[in-house]
């Protein structure tokens, strides 16, 4: 083996310096021509790819694996061509060492621990000109064993040695990383990409709103409150628990609601049917599916009788009505002979304007004493009533009458005594009466008859009723029920004007002679 005056150590004692090599400081190398001219090297059985190793008796021999294969050494200054896994080589002129790796997607050549730097030249001797002897060698790096494993594709290492550090196995995109503060502890690790960030943020956000998928966006929600749940907690300290009770008065006006209730069990008065009543008028009345005689049309008859009828709500061309285009052509003439109703006149147009207006005195003029002056007439007017006014009279008045032979008072009287009239009292405005109104004959009242105040006055009395009510509708409120009765030509009709509903009342035909007399005939 020749090494070119380079040092280098091999595992196991093996150190070659210069020309010399030792195993634990036994020389086995001299200077040869060739490996098999050197001294304790057996060649016996060696075949291409074996390296040199010791055997028991520290001699060189072809090395053989621990499971049959062998390791491959190569020393040369040139890199190997076509280099397989596993393969060492020693570069003779750097002193530096290589091991072959090929992994699942790359080879390469990776760097074993070389030699380490001399020592500093010793101190010189007695005699200055003499240098002293040289320091001793630096510690080597980490070399490939002597002898591979069965597997050569794994790389092995001295753990003896510091700076072995790189651990087997690992794959692809992965990288080698620290387990821990110890040293040479590492471990090949997947580094953490940008898709597993996203996946992680998304898992986060799992599908938060855009509003709310940001931890500044969900502190801005609740105002950056540092204490949320304990402001949440401090206003739901001041609510009621989901099941609560409550007294009567604590809720506004139930009480006066359930005031104006009656109470579970109670009775009805004469003003509505008992059950038994109820089912004794039913009994007369037909069942809800029935058929009628002859006197009624059937719903088809019905139907073809008023397929030949317009709508209820219709429209018609004018021509569809005889003679109203002849009419609205006259209108036309009539309108178009007409002024417009905003309109002015000269004096020569209005006949005997000029003559009438000739025969007034100036705007500007004095009268004599045959008139009297303004401040006359007001003192006059002063103590007059004013026409078209509401007069008053206080105490008992006989007959506060304008026209006599009518008894009719064309104005508006306000009375505030008892009033009494012997003939037929007729108002056209409104009357206020303070007192008592006594009329021997008939009032005709061309407004209405209101009392001054709601619920506090009587249309007659218990001894003085009146005999006949004559109303076109009648308009029953008492300020909780709003109800009209409506006659129709053979029914009575109600109708609810708060919610709108309609009823018809179960009238039942009697004999004659059953119904008490009418105060009146007709």
């Amino acid at each position: 083996m020749t090494t070119s005056n380079k040092n280098f150590k091999v595992k196991n004692g093996l150190e070659v310096l210069g020309t010399l090599a030792t195993v634990n400081g036994n020389d086995i190398l001299t200077v040869a021509s060739s490996i098999a001219a050197l001294a304790d090297v057996d060649l016996t059985g060696a075949v291409e790819g074996n390296s040199l190793v010791f055997d028991a008796s520290l001699n060189l021999i072809p090395g053989q694996g621990a499971g049959g294969g062998s390791a491959k050494y190569i020393v040369s200054d040139t890199k190997p061509l076509d280099p397989t896994d596993g393969l060492v080589w020693y570069n003779s002129l750097t002193s530096e060492s290589f091991i072959y790796i090929v992994d699942v997607d790359s080879e390469q050549w990776v760097e074993l621990g070389g030699m380490g730097p001399q020592g500093p030249t010793g101190p010189a001797g007695a005699d200055s000109t003499v240098p002293g002897p040289q320091g001793d060698q630096g510690e080597s790096g980490i070399v490939a064993q002597a002898t591979a494993p069965s597997d050569t594709t794994v790389m092995w290492y001295d753990t003896s040695v510091e700076g072995y550090g790189i651990p087997l196995g690992g794959v692809t995109g992965q990288v080698l990383t620290k387990i821990d503060g110890a040293d040479h502890n590492t471990s090949w690790q997947t580094p953490y990409k940008q898709a597993d960030a996203d996946a992680d943020i998304a898992a986060l956000v799992d599908g938060a709103p855009t509003t709310l998928n940001t931890l500044n966006k969900i502190a801005a929600s609740i105002a950056d409150d540092a204490d949320f749940a304990g402001t949440v907690q401090d206003g739901l300290d001041t609510k009621a628990n989901l099941l609560h009770t409550h007294a009567i008065s604590d809720v506004t006006n139930l009480q006066t609601a359930l005031d104006a209730k009656s109470d579970d069990g109670h009775n009805h008065d004469d003003a509505y049917y008992t059950k038994a009543q109820a089912n004794d008028l039913l009994a007369t009345k037909a069942d809800e599916v029935h058929s009628h005689d002859d006197r009624y049309y059937t719903e088809t008859e019905m139907n073809v009788l008023l397929a030949d009828k317009a709508s209820e709500t219709h429209n018609h061309a004018i021509s569809d009505v005889t003679g109203l285009q002849n009419s609205l052509d006259v209108l036309q003439t009539n309108i178009d002979g007409k002024a417009n109703t905003s309109h002015i006149h000269q004096i020569s147009h209005v006949t005997g304007l000029q003559t009438a207006l000739d025969a007034k005195a100036s705007y500007s003029h004095i009268h004599d004493d045959r008139y009297y002056t303004e401040s006359e007439i007001d003192d006059k007017l002063a103590l007059k009533a004013t026409l078209n006014s509401s007069p008053t009279f206080t105490g008992t008045v006989a007959a506060p009458i304008i026209n006599a032979s009518t008894s009719m008072a064309t104005v508006a009287m306000a009375i505030s005594g008892a009033a009494t009239v012997g003939t037929t009292l007729g108002v056209t405005g409104a009357t206020t009466l303070g007192s008592t109104l006594a009329v021997s004959g008939t009032t005709t009242v061309t407004g209405n008859v209101n009392p001054q105040a709601t619920n506090s006055y009587d249309l007659g009395t218990s001894s003085l009723r009146w005999r006949n009510i004559y109303t076109q509708d009648l308009h029953l409120s008492n300020g909780i029920g709003d109800y009209t009765v409506i006659e129709g030509t053979e029914e009575l009709y109600l109708v609810n004007n708060n919610n709108g509903k309609h009823f018809k009342f179960a009238l039942i035909e009697v004999d004659p002679s059953e119904v008490p007399a009418k105060s009146e005939s007709d």
